[in-house]
């Protein structure tokens, strides 16, 4: 990874399709899922450490 600030773009997810396709399947996992795709290479996984629940609902 580059310390450039620029490295990450913002990218609204209406745009996912024009600008990375492949990544459209993996926006429909369920809360907890991660994925990491590269060439020739493709991993799903669950982690519930993501998923943060508080009592009575409040965020």
């Amino acid at each position: 990874m580059s310390r450039d600030p620029d490295y990450f773009q913002t990218l609204h997810v209406i745009h996912i399709g024009d600008w990375r396709p492949e990544l459209l399947p993996y926006l429909g996992l369920p809360s907890g899922w991660r994925f990491l795709i590269a060439p020739n290479y493709e991993d799903v996984w669950y982690n519930p450490d993501l998923i943060i629940v508080k009592a009575d609902n409040q965020w």
